[in-house]
């Protein structure tokens, strides 16, 4: 039994200022050895099984590689500057999470869709990744007009008012109800010729 401890283990070896409980008879400097390889390192507690535990941090994963400023929590050993790594790529970009398969996120934005592009002052929602200035794309062609939401397929909104029709076509004071594409001023056109006459509406065939 040694000076200042007692022995509990069964070579007959306690260390100086520590309680030897292990089964090799090696207690690390300034700590309890709890692993099986006999080696407890300075100043942290050796909890995994390659004997290694880092400086300024703890392992917990498989490849015994904590690293700087952070908890590695992923598969592939590699933690981030100033972010945790959460994806499968290992990349997780600066000021943002990656939460998308590509392993890019935009600067100062989420990614949220599959084709990794978060575009500037705006948020996609749409497969196309282009989400327009001022407005935010619904529809399948990836173009909004100015000042308004594209409800149409043809990817034309018009000036002062929205596009219900076809052809993508709608004049001036008024809106576009019939197929041919004309609206005539001071009028809507109701028949299937194309002409509404003058200060009135068509309402017969022959035009």
């Amino acid at each position: 039994a040694e000076t200042g401890g007692m022995e509990r283990a069964d070579e007959g070896n306690a260390e100086a200022g520590g309680v030897e409980s292990e089964d090799d008879g090696n207690a690390g400097t300034g700590g309890v050895e709890i692993e099986d390889d006999g080696n407890a390192e300075t100043g942290g507690v050796e909890r995994e099984n390659d004997g290694n535990a880092e400086t300024g941090g703890v392992e917990r994963e498989d490849d015994g590689n904590a690293e700087t400023s952070g908890v590695e929590s992923e598969v592939d050993g590699n933690a981030e500057t100033g972010g945790v790594e959460r994806e499968d790529a290992g990349n997780a970009e600066t000021s943002g999470v990656e939460s998308e398969d590509d392993g890019n996120a935009d600067t100062g934005d989420v990614e949220i869709q599959d084709d990794g592009n978060a575009e500037t002052g705006g948020m996609e929602r749409v497969v196309d990744g282009n989400a327009e200035s001022s407005g935010v794309e619904s529809e399948d062609d990836g173009n909004t007009g100015t000042g308004g939401v594209e409800i149409e397929d043809d990817g034309h909104v018009e000036t002062a008012g929205v596009e219900r029709e076809d052809h993508g076509k709608a004049d001036t004071a008024g809106v576009e109800m019939q197929d041919d594409g004309n609206a005539e001023s001071s009028g809507v056109e109701s028949v299937d010729d194309g002409n509404a006459g003058r200060s009135g509406v068509e309402s017969e065939v022959d035009g």
